[in-house]
């Protein structure tokens, strides 16, 4: 699996984006990849047997070249996948529905931040994506519905499959002062009893939940798991290299720990090779988790768990800052 990172714009404000360091970062640098890089990175893919290609961002359908960058995707036979907020132009819809619903996926952020005004487009492009359309959410509070989704998913016709995440931290001190807002590890087993209970209302709706990557398995009680397998969301607890290929050639562990561990595409490097070399730069971390009892714990060391997201569990020995108390 290798991420291509193809637009360094995005046209919604999401508090929770765990790209908006990297984003900003590249401020002042190409906004968009050019097509030379792209088609490096597909030859990556193939020499890597690599079938699907996956358009990320920022907001990858902002990029003048989106329905070519899918055409050279189709041309080699690959299925397309997209990232986006749903606030997709016509010539990028067109060319998405363009392709067969079985090679073509538009996973939609649900709960991105639009503004009202945007709202319309959204639903315009629900309505014609339709079955190649999967509703997304970032978890970002103990406190959520996932009745808005349930709803939609019907409307619209989307595949009957809602790909939730968790909102994650990005490691290291703010960038220009902001820093993304993420879950706190202590707030997970509360997110855990939510997700079990709104599992309950997709199970009736007959839609399966794909998590993504930072869940841990203590956020979840022995019978909350048995209930959400019951129902539909198949846990699983993940933290490796993702392939975060960037315009500049730049391949990032993932956004989250962007402008730590890096490597650089070459003539002849392939998926497996790239992600042996991440995984080694980050394998002293490893031995910890986002908890103190990670690096003690049964279900980590037999590999039943990843010890949570990467940059939550280094955030862990992030000095505080000094604060000043006013008496």
């Amino acid at each position: 699996m290798a991420n291509l990172i193809i637009s360094n714009v995005c046209s919604a404000s999401c508090e929770f984006c765990f790209a908006s360091a990297f984003l900003r970062k590249k401020d002042d640098e190409e906004k968009f990849m050019s097509m030379n890089t792209f088609e490096d990175y597909l030859a990556l893919l193939d020499r890597s047997g690599i079938d699907e290609v996956r358009l990320l961002g920022g907001e990858p359908t902002l990029h003048p070249n989106f329905s070519d960058f899918v055409q050279m995707g189709r041309a080699r036979g690959k299925r397309i996948t997209v990232f986006s907020n749903g606030l997709i132009t016509d010539p990028a819809l067109e060319a998405l529905l363009d392709c067969p619903p079985e090679k073509c996926a538009v996973i939609i952020n649900m709960n991105a931040r639009i503004k009202k005004i945007q709202k319309e487009r959204k639903e315009t492009v629900l309505q014609q994506l339709g079955e190649r359309a999967i509703a997304g959410i970032t978890v970002d509070s103990l406190i959520f519905s996932l009745d808005p989704l349930i709803q939609a998913i019907r409307r619209y016709r989307m595949k009957k499959v809602i790909r939730m995440g968790i909102a994650l931290p990005v490691y290291g001190t703010p960038v220009y002062g902001v820093r993304n807002q993420s879950l706190l590890p202590k707030q997970y087993p509360a997110v855990g009893k939510a997700i079990v209970s709104e599992s309950y209302k997709t199970a009736v709706a007959d839609i399966r939940i794909e998590p993504d990557c930072g869940f841990v398995r203590c956020m979840f009680s022995g019978q909350e798991l048995k209930a959400l397998d019951r129902n539909g969301f198949s846990f699983g607890s993940y933290c490796s290299p993702i392939l975060d290929c960037c315009s500049n050639g730049e391949i990032l562990h993932c956004f989250a720990l962007s402008g730590f561990f890096v490597t650089h595409l070459q003539a002849d490097s392939d998926t497996a090779s790239i992600r042996e070399e991440l995984t080694r730069q980050t394998a002293v971390w490893r031995e910890s988790g986002i908890y103190p009892d990670c690096s003690s714990c049964y279900c980590l060391r037999h590999g039943e768990c990843c010890g949570g997201c990467l940059a939550a569990a280094m955030n862990r020995y992030v000095p505080a800052k000094t604060v000043t108390v006013c008496l």
